[in-house]
């Protein structure tokens, strides 16, 4: 029996058919579910919920960014709760500093919390903690409570390092390292949902999501063989060898690497499979990974989830948003397995050269750290495709990942691929096949077919997105924010103007006034602070309708 125990069955997402899915929990082994509060309105819901099926039960609490809505009538409601008869937990409480930085708001929030940890401790009920950049201050705090008498807890969506975890097992509370832990940007996406769900029509240009479908070929593959009933059985790990082929006749035809598709390719559910899976594959709890700062963000969160310790290296705009390898030569490396590299790089935008891929084949063989690089994005606004495995030896100390959600317009279908030498493509599989099964056999063969493309099909992508780019740059020119013309990829990056104190003044703005969503850079690190990012994945009357939007608050 599986007991789901963090659920927001409430939410609104699952308005439209929430009956169905939870009458459906049971059949699919789900026994027991805990549905958390986060607010006083969510903790009605929870109660609701556990009320009306016999497998919910219910924590209730109210989360650090909704405490406003705490005060003493609700407080002493809330606490009246816990005697409700489905009640097991006080959740989701805690510290969230990431959107709330004045010191005040901090005194407000531990404040809350401890009320709400007192109301655990005279209830005889365990926590559910919520904690987010306030690792010091939730430690302390919940230590200090700890020793007047608990009745154990959990600290949610954990994403620190392994000292802290180690402080939480050793007072006997548990780690929960579900949820959306990657994504910063997350309560400004949920935030852009609400406004467009209360009719205000936002226009989003936050998401790389490809808006435009596979070749028609790629569509008729899938729907053809579908129909086929043999093949909806389990599928090798290894994947079908019609895509693996596929893959290696892709990466010699625009790369010029010549890969053996048995044994030097795995096919992935997704980039983000790799990096969970490479990462168990080479990072023992404790030892070391090099992360770009700015950069996708999942590359920091799997690698803390994990027990790796993140260490970052800067990209700066003066060096083309390129590695400093005069500051990584000082740097203490003798603990450091993986270093992560993203090019045709997010968010910047900044182009892979081949003296870089050379520089960077010279690093890691010289320092016996493995090179992962992440190259999705070649064929967006690129003429002319590299890849990092195109150096002589690099198979030896490099892995690359290649994803067909950007380049195929195929983000939903979940396939990528990584590429290096057999004995690493061993290992990796070896981590793959404990954890899942190969891809829906018509998918995999629909995949082959989209990697038959010709380069006029690529182009008529390029032409689309060549005139968002146009509307993007005269976005980033009304906002007064400045871009390299050079850029690559499906995103357009830009410096916000001196006269802008902050990036999340002028996002906010546009969002609240122009109702338009922009990602603000630091989403993506301290390096991105003072920048702002535009996806291209929007239509092209939308992204002109935004530019109008901003330009009418510009005056």
């Amino acid at each position: 029996m599986i007991f789901e125990t963090h659920a927001h069955y409430d939410d609104e997402v699952f308005n439209e058919d929430r009956g169905q899915l939870l009458a459906g929990l049971p059949e699919k082994g789900i026994g027991r579910v805990i549905n958390v509060g986060a607010s006083i309105e969510t903790t009605r819901t929870t109660l609701a919920l556990a009320e009306a099926y016999d497998y919910i039960y219910a924590a209730v609490g109210v989360h650090p960014s909704d405490i406003d809505g705490l005060n003493e009538e609700t407080y002493s409601w809330l606490k009246a709760q816990t005697a409700h008869p489905k009640t097991v937990a006080v959740g989701e409480i805690g510290l969230d500093y990431y959107w709330h930085k004045e010191e005040h708001e901090h005194e407000i929030q531990k404040k809350m919390f401890l009320a709400q940890m007192e109301i655990a401790r005279e209830e005889k009920l365990p926590f559910m903690v919520h904690s987010r950049d306030a690792a010091k201050d939730t430690l302390d705090l919940v230590k200090d409570c700890m020793k007047g008498g608990m009745y154990g807890g959990i600290i949610h969506c954990f994403s620190y390092g392994k000292e802290i975890a180690g402080e939480y097992l050793d007072m006997g509370l548990y780690l929960g390292i579900g949820g959306v832990v990657t994504f910063k940007n997350a309560k400004k996406l949920k935030e852009v949902a609400r406004m467009n769900a209360e009719g205000k029509d936002v226009i989003s240009l936050g998401i790389g999501s490809p808006d435009m479908p596979p070749s028609e070929q790629t569509i008729e593959t899938l729907c053809n063989n579908a129909h086929d009933p043999n093949g909806h059985g389990y599928q090798p790990y290894v994947g079908i060898p019609e895509l693996r082929k596929g893959f290696a006749d892709w990466y010699k035809r625009w790369y010029g690497v010549e890969l053996n598709p048995a044994t030097e390719i795995q096919p992935l559910i997704g980039s983000k499979e790799g990096i969970l899976h490479v990462t168990l594959a080479f990072v023992n709890p404790g030892e070391q990974v090099l992360v770009p700062n700015p950069g996708y963000p999942t590359y920091t969160s799997l690698s803390k989830i994990l027990g790796a310790e993140v260490v970052n290296y800067n990209l700066k705009e003066e060096d083309g948003w390129m590695p400093d390898f005069d500051e990584l030569e000082k740097m203490d490396l003798s603990r450091v397995k993986l270093m992560w590299t993203n090019y045709p790089n997010m968010p910047t935008g900044a182009n892979a050269t081949p003296e870089l891929y050379k520089r960077l084949v010279e690093f890691a063989r010289r320092k016996n750290i493995v090179i992962v690089n992440d190259n999705p994005y070649s064929f967006i606004l690129n003429d002319k495709p590299i890849s990092i495995l195109s150096v002589p030896g690099a198979k030896e100390c490099c892995i690359e990942f290649n994803s067909m959600s950007k380049s195929h317009n195929m983000p939903g279908w979940r396939i990528g691929m990584l590429a290096s030498n057999a004995e690493f493509v061993q290992w990796i599989l070896k981590v793959k096949s404990n954890i899942d099964s190969g891809m829906f056999r018509a998918m995999q063969l629909a995949a082959a077919k989209a990697l038959e493309a010709d380069s006029t099909w690529y182009e008529g992508n390029n032409v689309n997105y060549r005139n968002r780019r146009h509307l993007a740059g005269e976005i980033m020119k009304t906002l007064g924010c400045t871009y390299d013309e050079k850029q690559v990829g499906m995103f357009l990056w830009g410096k916000i103007p001196a006269s802008c104190a902050d990036v999340e003044e002028l996002t906010e703005k546009v969002l609240q006034e122009a109702r338009v969503f922009i990602t603000p850079g630091f989403i993506f690190g301290s390096n991105g602070a003072r920048y702002i990012r535009i996806s291209l994945c929007c239509k092209d009357a939308k992204l002109a309708e935004a530019l109008e939007r901003i330009k009418s608050i510009m005056k």
